[in-house]
């Protein structure tokens, strides 16, 4: 009878544990394709938001080759019109090389975490290197709130690439003052922050700054391209990306990377 009682026991635990088991990875199988689903369709909106950028490039040049095909255009307006077209090509071209870093990481569904990375180290370096590209009166600083021993096991480039954007994007709208890049120690995670003295970004448009259709110019279209590419590389290297609105000296994104 005892052994009855331990055998009938020992399939229970089995039972349960195989349950177990199941549930777990049926969850797993849950959170993967509910990832893949979520990929596809930033994928689908991406598509969307180009082909929306790259129509807005397009049909000035349209109009502009039809009136110069009636050849009714002054020399003073096709000189002009010529311009227009030259740098709307530019624009174009621009646009395809963005479309072409940002198709390459998004669809790609990780990055290798390749590198260990010292944020005290390689934000003063990267300080350093932007300044050659800052304008007369702007200044590039590193504000350093983590120590030196903290490391981040992360993709090297890719995170260079979203330093790239974003303070590529702080020394276009910034004419004078100070660029501050800033790095501190937040638990699991690295919070870095790089924050303007700009005019800011319209709080119209901040609910939408990771949405290419609402920019309006050709600067904001490029920013905002630029933010897109930071936010799908976050999102690959399990980090995130947001924009400070109660930060009201000019602009600043703040973004997270894990440790």
């Amino acid at each position: 009878m005892v052994i009855v009682y331990i055998v009938f026991i020992s399939i229970i635990i089995i039972l349960l544990y195989i349950v177990f088991r199941l549930r777990r990875e049926n969850k797993a199988l849950i959170n993967a394709l509910q990832q893949k689903e979520y990929l596809l369709n930033q994928r689908h909106v991406l598509i969307g938001q180009l082909a929306n950028a790259v129509r807005q490039s397009v049909s000035p040049l349209l109009g502009f080759i039809d009136i110069l095909k009636d050849g009714k255009a002054t020399a003073d307006e096709q000189v002009v019109m010529n311009k227009n077209v030259e740098e709307n090509l530019k624009i174009l071209f621009c646009i395809i090389d963005d479309m072409n870093e940002l198709s390459f990481y998004a669809t790609t569904e990780s990055l290798p975490l390749d590198m260990d990375v010292i944020p005290a180290y390689s934000c003063r370096h990267l300080c350093d290197l932007y300044q050659e590209q800052c304008p007369e009166g702007v200044d590039i600083v590193f504000d350093c709130k983590v120590s030196e021993d903290v490391i981040c096991h992360t993709n090297m480039e890719a995170l260079k690439v979203v330093t790239q954007h974003l303070i590529g994007n702080a020394i276009k709208q910034t004419e004078r003052g100070t660029i501050t890049l800033t790095a501190e120690d937040a638990g699991d995670t690295v919070r870095f922050s790089i924050a303007d003295n700009s005019p800011g970004i319209p709080a119209d448009i901040q609910p939408h700054i990771f949405e290419i259709e609402y920019a309006t110019t050709e600067q904001m279209r490029k920013a905002a391209m630029g933010i897109v590419i930071c936010h799908t590389i976050l999102q690959r290297l399990g980090g995130s990306i947001w924009l400070d609105t109660n930060y009201h000296d000019g602009t600043r994104f703040v973004f997270e990377v894990p440790k």
